[in-house]
């Protein structure tokens, strides 16, 4: 875990009484600040970390079971969505109907409402749209390449 030591001095300087906990917001900045990554922390906390029963970070849960960057490169994952990039970059190609290699806002909540409709499973709620647009923009660019890494 390599940025595990960077992580937790940034955890300490947000709790002077060493308590173990910080709020959710130091601890999203913490993350947004050393790893580089503009990702819905907030959102994602649930999977990532304990809270404490006052609402605070119990930050040195983020080291457990692998920590955060263990489940945020989940082989498993990773290997699943390399065996189905050739239906990824199917679906990329119908999604992008302007053929400009990016998908758009639009297009993508568009292609993602054509597939809740037709598979019948929930529609997406605005926060997991949120979510997912997030995750999928990760370039921070505001918009996805189908070679986007």
């Amino acid at each position: 875990f390599a940025n595990q030591g960077p992580l937790l001095a940034a955890f300490e300087s947000k709790d002077p009484d060493k308590t173990g906990c910080i709020t959710q917001s130091e601890w999203a900045d913490c993350l947004r600040d050393i790893l580089k990554l503009d990702l819905p922390w907030r959102t994602l906390r649930p999977k990532l970390v304990e809270v404490a029963t006052d609402g605070k970070v119990e930050y040195m849960s983020c080291f457990t079971d692998g920590g955060i960057e263990a489940t945020l490169a989940n082989k498993q994952v990773t290997e699943a969505i390399y065996r189905q990039r050739n239906t990824l970059e199917t679906i990329f190609r119908i999604l992008d109907t302007d053929n400009s290699g990016f998908l758009t806002r639009d297009e993508l909540k568009v292609g993602c409402e054509l597939l809740t409709k037709h598979s019948g499973s929930a529609k997406l709620t605005l926060m997991s749209w949120t979510l997912l647009w997030t995750l999928w923009t990760l370039t921070g660019t505001g918009r996805s390449t189908s070679t986007s890494s």
